[in-house]
């Protein structure tokens, strides 16, 4: 296995994870300029499951990714934790019935269909 760290000019660092036979493997870490985790994923052979946080610590999306493209159902997070929109990704791509809930306080779903990334009226 082999660690990889990238550091800024400054000397701060920016991301590590791990390569297992020339893939992705283990746990992956980027940090945000202010020094705040901002994504955390873990990965086997190039597959990872993924979380994103926001500035202020919360969750903000969690996700799959195959070989860096997002595939699977992805979800995206109120700061309160309770869900603000949800869907899957084929390819990278929007795809099927994404839910939104449109208000964090008086959550309302709507609903918009994607077919590869374009929203179907």
């Amino acid at each position: 296995m082999v660690v990889i760290h990238r550091y800024s000019e400054d000397g701060r660092l920016l991301w590590t994870g791990h390569y297992k036979n020339g893939k992705m493997d283990g746990r992956w870490r980027f940090w945000a300029e202010n020094g705040e985790l901002e994504t955390e994923s873990f990965y086997t052979d190039d597959h990872g499951d993924v979380t994103n946080y926001g500035p202020d610590g919360s969750i903000q999306t969690r996700g799959s990714m195959d070989k860096l493209v997002r595939v699977g159902l992805w979800t995206e997070l109120y700061p309160s934790g309770r869900k603000r929109m949800q869907g899957n990704f084929v390819a990278g791509k929007q795809h099927g019935l994404w839910h939104h809930w449109t208000d964090e306080d008086n959550p309302r779903q709507a609903s918009v269909t994607f077919e590869h990334g374009e929203q179907l009226p």
